[in-house]
Parts: C-alpha cells; structure tokens; sequence
C-alpha cells in the first residue's frame, strides 16, 4: 500500500479493537525491519514515553546543563532516541537543546551543521553539537543531567551565535 491508501485505512477503523489491530501490524512490519539495536532504542523509547509524557518532573534544569535525553524515533539524518544534548533555553517545561555526539569522525567534523564542543566535564567523550537538530522538547524527556557548560564559557557563547546562524543564515 502506498502512504496515503495506509493513512486513510487507518483513519477509516470504525473501533479501538480494529485500530489496535491494524496499529499492531503496522507496527510488527516497521520493527521486523529494523537491527536489533534498533529495536531496542524504539522499545526504550517507547517505554520512557509511555511512563513519562505526562510527568512535571522536578530535575532542576539550568541553561547550558547537559543532559541525556529521549528525543524519540527519529527520520533519517535527524537526532532520535537516546542521546545527550546542551541546553540553550528553558521556556514553560520546555528547553531549547542542541543534540550532542561522541562520534568526532572527519565525516562529522568539518561541517556547517556541526560544532566542536570538545571536553565537557561529566562527559567521558569529546563531544560535537549537530547545530541543525537543535529544537524544543518537552522536558519531561531530559532523563537526567550529567554536566554543565558555564554560560560565560566562551564555547557557549560560540555555540549560541552558531546555532543562531545555521537558523536565521
């Protein structure tokens, strides 16, 4: 079935038996495609969202805190599932984060799209920011903090005038 024939087929379940159902097959055909590495970052995924969605957690957040964080499935070329990110803003339970790697291979480094942090402390890794995935996320999807980057830290300084760059050109 192409795309829109999928969509209109689950719009048109006239239960919540038949929409579980077809959700279910859905469902088993996107993840018997997938590694078994993957799997398991969906299920995690799927679990932190089940239990956390609705929380107001009391993780006391500040700008420039680096956090592991659930960004949820994602599409191709984008951040997802679970990794650390910086945050740049908190805005009514929500926070403006850039998500981070440890992978500092070449094919990542020399980009427009990235920026090297370097050594966080609370990190074990060098770490690079993908500056065109920063974006709001609910924070009831920051798992815990595991660092900071002081806001007068001139990296910090860096990394705001670069993300604000890569968005506004």
């Amino acid at each position: 079935m192409i795309e829109f024939e999928v969509i209109q087929k689950a719009y048109q379940c006239q239960s919540k038996e038949e929409g579980i159902r077809f959700y279910k097959g859905l469902w088993f055909e996107y993840i018997s495609n997938m590694s078994l590495p993957q799997i398991k970052m969906e299920c995690v995924s799927l679990i932190n969202r089940h239990q956390r969605q609705s929380l107001k957690l009391d993780l006391d957040l500040k700008i420039g805190d680096v956090c592991y964080i659930d960004y949820g499935p994602m599409y191709r070329y984008e951040a997802g599932y679970q990794h650390f990110g910086i945050i740049l803003k908190l805005s009514h339970y929500k926070a403006f984060v850039v998500p981070l790697t440890s992978n500092t291979q070449p094919h990542h480094c020399d980009k427009d799209h990235v920026f090297k942090l370097g050594s966080i402390q609370g990190l074990t890794k060098h770490s690079i920011c993908f500056l065109n995935d920063a974006k709001f996320i609910n924070t009831s999807r920051i798992i815990d903090v595991y660092g900071h980057l002081c806001i007068s830290d001139e990296r910090f300084i860096q990394l705001r005038r670069k993300v604000f760059e890569t968005i506004f050109g």
